[in-house]
């Protein structure tokens, strides 16, 4: 390997050394012959992930006398991960005051919730007005790299205030600030007044089943969050949570969710009330942070707002000791933020709590807190609540139980009827010799039709949907709705090639491609928007979508936002180059993982 290069890898295992860092194990993803094992060093967040990613990118920093690398993860793909939505304000916290050896630039290194280190170059004012320790909010506007260089453009955040004059802003934070809606004088009562805001001792959710940003319910990775914030408010001054509540003080309540409490992990069911909801949130607490510390210093209540909606109230009083959460991660709130404390910051902080110094009791904490440290801590369920899932467990299969085949999803089906509640405004039908025509309704099934698919009324005007025609050899010919003409007979397909699905889809939906190549199969998902789209012309050979020399290909569409799957996941640029991840063999990628794809598929496809 090349020092300054970029490579794509494998990731195999997350291990543990001696000294408690934590680490991927590595496989070279562009060369199957390399048989050697790499490593690179694992973020904080990372550890805590329930899943960990497929796959990773890495900058070659050194090579050792033996040839060996030294990688770091691409920090662009670190920020993205991160921040996948900009621009945005973050709460980061001030540590250290510096001047930029090349340019004399006074500047601020922060560090955020994830523990990543930042430069902010702000005004002189601002260098002087902050000091050590200080919570600071930023805005983000973008994510700028170049190679193995990346950065967050920041600028202090400043919320425009028409009584006072703001300081250290922006245009674009003035601008940001001045564009939110106000709020209709009907609309009040359903928004918290302005009076609450989101700090030290408060924040809100507007769910206990939904993660943010994702669309598909996941009760366990939201508790556990919700668990963490818990634990940074015993560790600090206490606080509330409120339940119920989005991001812009909206109040939604919480009834719409009772239907949904069911935890995955522990295979419960809770009923369907406020009794129910309230016990789903101690028994998620009880697992992290223990049951003393949660029936002494943690209260649960339910309050009646206006318009007949509920919110939970989560009250958490400031414990006198140290809490972690899950035996081995210490939180702290600082701001708007919950941040784990690490090394000597953990120190610092038993410290302070304790009003004492180092005393044999504080020696002791110190001592178990390094070994819980040392523990992997494989995701945030590891110890209950996603025990079920199976992370890091090696599981005992026969040989036909590790077949490719049990895990590759049912053929993609022509449809037969019409889609449940949709006006077809046509049918396309595919004929053998390579035309389509266009019919009002589904024809009986026979030799000549090779497939059958609807389209909707809803979608003959829209532009961004497609109509996607994926052949065996992988190529994808991707065609807008609204540039097809459904009338008369002509060419409707590449004869050349296998045609194995036809599917309506999005821009921000997904494809996943199974390929088979020398007697072993593959799968990658890739998003629908990395593919060109082509005028009219549904007879093109496509874009290709896997490698070119395979065997053979499935292609299926994806609409299920199942963050589960999402490690299968592959940027845009490796297309034609990679093949995805084995099905079966000795580098099987996670079982568990596989199976959520292949229901998902053998669901989309019927």
């Amino acid at each position: 390997m090349i020092q300054g290069e970029v490579y794509n890898f494998i990731v195999e295992d997350l291990i543990v050394d001696s000294r408690g860092n934590h680490y991927y194990k590595l496989r070279n993803f562009a060369d199957e012959e390399d048989t050697k094992s790499y490593r690179v060093r694992v973020m904080d967040y990372q550890v805590e992930w329930r899943f960990r990613p497929s796959h990773v990118r890495c900058f070659v920093n050194e090579v050792d006398e033996n040839g060996y690398p030294k990688l770091s993860q691409l920090r662009v793909d670190l920020l993205e991960d991160l921040y996948p939505v900009l621009p945005q304000k973050i709460t980061m916290r001030v540590e250290a005051k510096e001047v930029d050896d090349k340019t004399n630039a006074s500047y601020l290194r922060l560090k955020d919730s994830a523990s990543l280190q930042h430069r902010f170059y702000c005004s002189k004012e601002a260098w002087l007005k902050y000091k050590v320790g200080d919570d600071i909010e930023v805005y983000a506007e973008k994510i700028k790299a170049k190679s193995n260089s990346a950065y967050l453009d920041l600028s202090e955040f400043a919320p425009y205030d028409a009584d006072k004059q703001v300081s250290h802003s922006t245009q674009e934070t003035h601008k940001r600030a001045k564009e939110q809606p106000a709020i209709d004088e009907t609309e009040k009562k359903y928004f918290l007044s302005e009076e609450f805001y989101e700090g030290n001792t408060s924040e809100w959710k507007s769910s206990i089943v939904y993660p943010a940003g994702k669309i598909s319910p996941d009760m366990d990775t939201q508790l556990s969050v919700i668990a963490r914030t818990v634990c940074g408010f015993l560790n600090r001054d206490g606080g509330k949570i409120l339940i119920g509540v989005t991001d812009n003080r909206r109040i939604v309540g919480i009834e719409q969710e009772f239907v949904l409490l069911k935890s995955e992990s522990l295979n419960k069911k809770y009923p369907d009330n406020r009794d129910g909801y309230e016990l789903a949130l101690r028994d998620a607490l009880r697992e992290k942070l223990g049951n003393y510390t949660v029936s002494r210093y943690v209260d649960i209540t339910f309050e009646e707002r206006n318009a007949g909606l509920t919110i939970c109230v989560i009250s958490v009083k400031p414990s006198p000791m140290p809490n972690f959460f899950a035996g081995s991660a210490l939180y702290i709130r600082s701001g708007n933020m919950t941040t784990r404390l690490k090394g000597d910051e953990i120190v610092r902080f038993i410290l302070d709590r304790m009003k004492v110094q180092a005393s044999n009791e504080v020696q002791m904490m110190l001592q178990d807190a390094e070994k819980n440290d040392e523990r992997s801590i494989e995701d945030d369920e590891q110890s209950g609540l996603t025990a079920s899932y199976g992370y890091g467990q090696e599981e005992t299969v026969d040989e036909e139980r590790n077949s490719a085949e049990e895990l590759l999803p049912d053929l993609p089906k022509t449809k037969t009827r019409k889609e449940k509640h949709a006006r077809i405004a046509h049918v396309m039908i595919f004929h053998q010799n390579g035309s389509v025509s266009f019919k009002k309704k589904y024809l009986p099934q026979n030799e000549d039709i090779i497939w059958q698919q609807e389209i909707p009324c809803r979608v003959l005007k829209d532009a961004s949907c497609y109509l996607m025609q994926c052949y065996a050899s992988g190529r994808i010919n991707k065609t807008p709705i609204a540039k097809i003409s459904f009338s008369g007979t002509k060419k409707g397909w590449n004869t050349n090639d296998q045609l194995v699905n036809v599917f309506l889809a999005y821009d921000d939906e997904k494809v996943a491609i199974y390929t088979r190549k020398d007697k072993n199969w593959y799968v990658k998902m890739h998003s629908i928007g990395d593919f060109s789209s082509h005028r009219g012309n549904l007879s093109l050979r496509g874009n290709l979508s896997s490698i070119n020399e395979n065997d053979g290909c499935r292609i299926y569409h994806v609409s299920s936002q199942n963050p589960d799957i999402g490690n299968l996941f592959l940027k845009s640029h490796y297309k034609t180059a990679h093949l995805g991840f084995q099905l079966d063999g000795e580098h099987n990628y996670d079982r568990l993982t596989m199976k959520m794809l292949k229901e998902i598929c053998t669901g989309a496809s019927m």
